[in-house]
């Protein structure tokens, strides 16, 4: 089973953004995005559904068990 931090990290690096990238997206600060992918800290609901639009899948698939789908045309 993949951690949850690690899931987004890969998902944040498949798609070629880096955190800086990714947090300008969900208006969120480089230390956050860094914390929640070293599961330091979970982020909020609203975040969650933040990280999951800019990560271009649905927020059900970060909290699923299994490793996400890829984007809509990937």
């Amino acid at each position: 089973m993949i951690k949850f931090g690690n899931k987004i990290c890969e998902l944040r690096k498949e798609r070629g953004y880096t955190q800086y990238q990714l947090a300008d997206m969900v208006n969120a600060d480089v230390s956050t995005i860094n914390k929640i992918e070293k599961d330091k800290a979970l982020p909020s609901l609203s975040m969650l559904d933040k990280i999951a639009q800019a990560l271009g899948i649905p927020a059900a698939a970060l909290l699923a068990e299994e490793t996400p789908p890829k984007a809509v045309g990937e």
